[in-house]
């Protein structure tokens, strides 16, 4: 891959709701990034009656002007990402989760991607889970290798999918697509998205741009409920603009 020297300018939007066991790595992670790739890190503290926004204010000093915490007291991921994402300004919007940790090469790898492929809109890919139970790792293998290997070849719709805790966008054409809605309260308003997206330029989901992250939530719930509920709602979602399962979709376990 030819990668040019254009230095990109990149607003990280974090959502943050008692994140304090978490939100320390992932802003480790990001100063182990290139400097000169980040415009600013936006933690967005969701009503968090923790130590969130006492850990990340310690970040202060390290991460300078760049580093903004603010508060958004709708309760919900997609309220949160909608602030931090109206706040925004730099030229890409880089849209992770705060148990994420991102890295040098995550980073470096999606900026020359940008840089070789100017009209795409959007590059997204999936977890990498740090903290997988042991009895769950099989089942995750097979499931990983049949969604981001196989499927791709068979269903146009899965070579192009938005993981809202693992993409990078261009702000220009979030604003232009119109396609963050709140109306998917805790699980959809990725697949909105990367349904909007779609309209103004080619998305591209890879295996290329993983990014390490929690597996508390497939821990907690159990992993074949985990995928079964998420790619039924996305599959209907993608057919109707409409989730299929809301039950117990008030939990926000980020």
């Amino acid at each position: 891959m030819k990668v040019t020297n254009t230095v990109m300018n990149i607003s990280f939007v974090i959502p943050a709701f008692n994140e304090e066991k978490y939100i320390g790595a992932c802003l480790e992670g990001i100063l182990s990034c290139d400097k000169k790739l980040i415009h600013e890190v936006i933690v967005v503290n969701n009503g968090s009656t923790d130590g969130t926004d006492r850990i990340v204010r310690s970040y202060k000093e390290r991460l300078g002007s760049c580093l903004k915490l603010i508060d958004e007291s709708r309760k919900g991921r997609v309220f949160a990402r909608k602030k931090g994402f109206e706040v925004a300004s730099g030229d890409y919007i880089a849209s992770i989760d705060a148990d994420c940790r991102p890295n040098g090469k995550w980073l470096r790898t999606i900026c020359d991607y940008f840089e070789c492929h100017p009209q795409t809109v959007c590059v997204s890919g999936p977890y990498l889970f740090y903290d997988l139970h042991a009895s769950l790792k099989v089942f995750n293998a097979l499931k990983e290798f049949l969604f981001h290997f196989l499927l791709p070849y068979i269903l146009p719709s899965e070579r192009g999918q938005v993981w809202g805790g693992n993409f990078v966008a261009r702000r220009e054409a979030l604003k232009k697509a119109h396609g963050f809605s709140t109306a998917f309260s805790s699980l959809g308003d990725d697949v909105n998205i990367e349904r909007c997206l779609k309209k103004i330029g080619p998305v591209i989901f890879s295996t290329r741009f993983f990014i390490p992250s929690s597996a508390r939530r497939i821990n907690h719930e159990g992993a074949i409920y985990t995928f079964l509920r998420y790619r039924m709602n996305r599959y209907f979602q993608l057919l109707t603009g409409r989730l299929l399962f809301r039950v117990g979709l008030d939990k926000d376990w980020r």
